[in-house]
């Protein structure tokens, strides 16, 4: 045992010993030329004192008295196997909890036991067990940890992790909580919350009282006394017998004012009972008052089941972002609430992220994008103007310890055409270190987002969510580059590492390996043969077909259709000067694939091009992992959903930073009815490329399949922020609109995607069928008309949504088996597409299902 362990315990136990208002005095002296000392020993002695941080009563009813008041409680100083009693810190109707001494690991514990009069009971004894064998699963630094179980005279009992702090119903106590601060506790108890739900256990009285707050702000989890294991399917047989194993203890399951509805009616539950609770908590965080709480308990009941608050009214200082997840939480319907805590956790995260992008740019005096952002807000940033005049920023941001984003190199060349060299330079490396298993890398479109517009390097960092900024400039004369690259520290702007290269175009291949070394030993990744082989991989040793690929992807990531045109041009010529170059063949198989998905291209002719490229970029290299998501692609769009799931599951083991490859596996998880992965997929590409409008605009089109519109629309909205005139983003505002059945606003939303240069057949389509549910039935006909007299080529399966709009169904069925004959890529939506409901009654229907080959 330390010297220093000796002297603290010594003077904690002297302390201990002494009446409360001798105990300062008594510090004074002994602790006089050590405030280290003192500090540790009063942290100690405010836990001790702090009854009801490890259990706390029931919050109606005295159902706990009677066990605490007949038993012979332990005493200070006294052995209970190798745990010395120091303190007791508070009771409860299923134990009494103290503050002890580990005498074989020199640390303190928090011990908690059955009352005596319990100890008999062997259906509470199970309980008991089965709260440690829950919480020790739980490993998280956001939850109290169960360090053993053990048996002492036929008394249970569980050793726990000391916390120190106070609980967050004392912090509430003494006043309304900072958003900053808020924020942060949301999202370490969401967190917490998430990792015990995805062990399937659920806590079951989540409230402030059981969570507890250190200094640093780092809030714990305590007393799974209540949790759950759950399964897929719940049993009610079971939750009954709990129910009446904790009434026979006079226990109510849970604290009233902090229950959800299901649990408060004894109803089976799962994870989405913490979510309500959260929610009430998350409240009162913001608003300093409790929710339910009620002055008898039918009262309490009542509002718990009854009560809908006026979030809007109550929480309006707060950004309307956070008032939407705190009405999403408290859902009465456990359906339209949070389904997951993931889902939770992202969303608090992303409002947090946002508001230090706003914060910063604030700090930093951008007048004008703050107008901008002001504009597209439509009154929030109002409320969160008056947020920043007070004392709640900055925002404090975690990034994650190894992650790095590559921004576009400057062009210092006369020459304004070498740009694409630029950008595809910056883009290679992305792409070699984004195949690093543990380093996040930022994706393509978020980093290039910050392009000319001179962003200070620690905006970046907080932004994207990354530690380190990978920067540089090139500059070409002749056959001759200049490339300085510098490793950039996001936090404090101090570079970690730079280098100049002279170097000839030939060397451009030796050029970009050393780069990624060195950024790799600077940021100390360890890398293995096979992953090293990987990162370095050289794809073609021409510099001409390098060149032209680069030119492609320079053009490909415009997104706009004539862009992509061009980048099909490149690809093709890359292929020629070199015909086994596997990524060139990779991007022309998917840009073939979206020119056809577009209607750009007809699906007759180019089709089996996009099949021959994708096979030909697997057949030079299967690791690559843009062959498989080509592939995948492909698969998907001749109905092979086993071989598509397959193959983007591989296209992202492959490269866990291929943002497009989780787009494309969530669009593949949501065709084929799976929309809960579905959305954490694409929420995943989301955490990618955050700023990457056609990543944000594809969270609202799979959330549109899952039918939760509302979210889709809100995603939606958020998207047009980033980029006003993202015509897809318009586009797949008016699929909710229109399946919301509010047709006014569809059109108007098809009609802004149209003249933003989505003037298609597709939309056409949809433009008409809204035209036709408001009412506008001689205008839909008139689009009919100039559909099927005009040149360009007409999905059957999508014209179909029109003759359903203009309830012709015999066309609407006649359209769909021409689709069918034709192979038409539009069917993969049948299954999903809200559309289609007016025929899903129809046995014709179930027949085109299984003929697409849908999962039954």
């Amino acid at each position: 045992m330390s010297e220093r362990w000796q002297q603290i315990k010594e003077i904690l136990q002297s302390a201990l010993e002494r009446p409360v208002d001798e105990r300062e005095r008594f510090l004074d002296k002994i602790c006089a030329e050590d405030e280290s000392l003192r500090r540790e020993v009063e942290n100690l002695l405010a836990s001790s004192e702090n009854v009801g941080s490890f259990m706390e009563r029931a919050a109606i009813g005295k159902v706990t008295e009677m066990f605490v008041s007949e038993d012979k409680n332990l005493q200070i100083g006294e052995r209970f196997n190798h745990y010395k009693i120091l303190s007791p810190l508070g009771a409860g109707g299923m134990g009494e909890v103290y503050l002890a001494e580990d005498m074989k690991l020199n640390r303190f514990v928090a011990l908690k036991l059955l009352p005596q009069s319990l100890s008999a009971d062997q259906d509470a004894n199970r309980r008991l067990l089965r709260e440690a064998q829950a919480a020790a699963t739980l490993d998280h630094p956001h939850i109290c940890q169960i360090h053993e179980i053990a048996e002492r005279d036929g008394r249970s009992f569980i050793v726990m992790q000391f916390c120190e702090g106070e609980t967050l119903a004392e912090k509430l106590e003494r006043g309304n909580l900072h958003l900053r601060e808020t924020l942060d506790l949301a999202i370490q108890i969401a967190d917490a919350l998430a990792n015990a739900h995805s062990h399937h256990i659920i806590h079951r009285d989540i409230k402030p009282a059981n969570i507890i707050v250190n200094k640093q702000g780092q809030a714990k989890i305590l007393d799974f006394g209540l949790a759950k294991v759950i399964t897929e399917k719940p049993n009610v047989e079971n939750e009954a017998k709990t129910a009446q194993i904790l009434s026979t203890a006079n226990m109510i399951i849970g604290t009233a004012p902090y229950m959800s509805p299901e649990q408060m009616r004894g109803k089976p539950l799962d994870a989405r009972t913490d979510i309500f609770s959260f929610g009430i908590v998350l409240y009162e965080m913001l608003s300093g008052k409790p929710l339910f709480n009620r002055e008898s308990q039918a009262e309490t009941i009542s509002a718990v089941l009854n009560y809908k608050p006026p979030i809007a009214k109550t929480l309006a200082d707060a950004p309307t972002e956070l008032q939407r997840i705190v009405q999403k939480t408290l859902a009465k319907n456990k359906d339209k609430r949070y389904q997951t805590a993931k889902d939770l956790l992202f969303d608090l995260k992303s409002l947090q992220k946002r508001l230090e992008f706003e914060a910063e740019l604030l700090r930093e005096g951008e007048k004008g994008s703050r107008g901008e952002l002001e504009k597209g807000r439509k009154g929030e940033d109002e409320n969160f103007t008056k947020i920043q005049s007070s004392h709640y920023l900055p925002f404090s941001s975690s990034p994650l310890l190894n992650s790095i984003a590559v921004m576009p190199f400057a062009n210092l060349s006369s020459d304004e055409e070498n740009e694409y060299f630029c950008d595809g330079l910056a883009e290679e490396l992305l792409n070699a270190l984004a195949k690093i298993e543990g380093l996040k890398v930022a994706a393509r479109t978020s980093a290039f987002s910050f392009k000319g517009k001179n962003a200070n390097i620690s905006k970046v960092g907080k932004t994207l969510n990354v530690n380190t900024v990978l920067e540089g400039s090139v500059r070409t004369s002749g056959n001759r580059l200049r490339i300085t690259v510098q490793l950039v520290n996001a936090a404090d702007g101090y570079h970690l590492w730079s280098e100049r290269y002279d170097r000839e175009m030939q060397d451009i291949f030796d050029v970009q390996d050393e780069i990624t070394l060195a950024v790799i030993d600077t940021l100390k990744v360890k890398l293995l043969g096979e992953e090293k082989a990987a990162v370095l991989k050289r794809y073609t040793d021409n510099t001409e077909a390098y060149e032209l690929y680069l030119k492609g992807c320079f053009y490909r990531g415009k997104g706009k259709t004539e862009s992509r045109k061009k980048a099909v041009e490149y690809f093709q010529q890359a292929i020629a000067a070199d015909p086994n170059y596997a990524p060139a063949y990779a991007e022309l198989s998917f840009s073939y694939k979206v020119l056809v998905g577009s209607g750009t291209l007809d699906p007759r002719e180019f089709s089996p091009k996009v099949e021959m490229m994708a096979r030909k970029a697997l057949e030079l290299d299967e690791n690559l992992a843009e062959a498989h998501f080509a592939w995948a692609s492909f698969k998907q769009d001749a109905w092979q959903w086993q071989a598509a799931g397959m193959s983007f599951k591989r296209a992202v083991k492959l490269n866990p930073n291929l943002a497009r490859a989780h787009v494309g596996y969530s669009g593949h998880l949501s065709r084929v009815g799976r929309h809960d992965e579905a959305v954490a997929e694409v929420k995943r590409a989301r955490e990618l490329d955050p700023l990457s409008p056609i990543v944000n605009a594809n969270v609202g089109f799979i959330l549109y399949f899952a039918r939760r519109y509302d979210e889709a629309i809100e995603m939606l909205k958020a998207t047009l922020e980033l980029d006003r005139n993202f015509a897809f983003a318009h586009l797949y505002l008016g699929y909710n609109f229109a399946a919301k059945r509010e047709f006014t606003e569809a059109v108007s939303a098809y009609q802004e995607a149209i003249r933003l240069g989505q003037d298609t057949p597709s939309n056409q389509i949809y433009l008409g069928a809204a035209y036709a549910g408001e009412g506008e039935r001689t205008r839909a006909q008139t689009i009919l008309k100039q559909l099927l007299n005009g040149e360009n080529y007409v999905s059957p399966g999508e014209l179909a949504v029109l003759y359903v709009a203009l309830d012709e169904r015999q066309q609407a069925f006649a359209s769909l088996e021409r689709a069918y004959e034709n192979h038409d890529l539009q069917l993969q939506y049948l299954g999903v597409d809200p559309a289609f409901d007016p025929l899903r009654d129809d046995s014709r229907f179930q027949d085109l299902l299984r003929g697409v080959g849908f999962p039954q």
